[in-house]
């Protein structure tokens, strides 16, 4: 009778996920990847430069104990998608004011005016801003615009309405008496 072969030994099983990195390691190891991220959303080499350097800062930071390498990287994503974005807002200036004749303008509205609506938009918050100037100034629909800013529709409408309502305070106080009276 023979005997059988031994049976093959079993590979260790792998774990389910790595373990996170320490900062250090994960800068050192993950620094293509962001770069690479940061390219995607088209920004400059310099700015790629600094938007890694800023992810690693954060995550350097953050002291997060992650469960595992997949959520890491997972964090590393998002910041570097948000430094982006934040990046490309900064690179892209709001005009309010132009030498572009305006409806305003031939409507009777002063220059002050003028420059009080102007100073009272750049007051709002970034993404009421963004919404306001997109809707009334560019004529973009609420649905493009949510689509742009990745928002839902009603967030979109409930920030042009905050928006205008944040107006109406601003300028009310500013000139009470200059609303028509009834």
């Amino acid at each position: 009778m023979s005997i059988p072969a031994p049976a093959p030994p079993v590979p260790a099983a792998r774990p389910l996920a790595d373990a996170a990195l320490s900062p250090a390691q994960s800068a050192a190891r993950d620094r293509p990847l962001v770069l690479a991220w940061a390219r995607a959303h088209g920004l400059r080499p310099e700015a790629c430069d600094d938007v890694a350097q800023e992810a690693f800062v954060r995550l350097l930071a953050a002291n997060t104990q992650f469960p595992c390498r997949a959520a890491q990287v997972a964090w590393l994503r998002r910041v570097t998608s948000n430094l982006c974005v934040d990046t490309l807002r900064q690179a892209r200036p709001l005009v309010l004011i132009d030498d572009r004749p305006s409806p305003a303008l031939e409507a009777g509205i002063s220059h002050e005016e003028r420059r009080a609506l102007a100073d009272a938009i750049r007051q709002l918050p970034e993404m009421q801003r963004l919404v306001l100037v997109a809707k009334a100034v560019e004529e973009v629909t609420f649905a493009l615009l949510a689509a742009d800013l990745e928002i839902s529709i009603p967030s979109a409408k409930t920030h042009y309405r905050r928006a205008v309502e944040a107006l109406r305070q601003r300028l009310h106080s500013i000139a009470p008496s200059s609303e028509p009276t009834s």
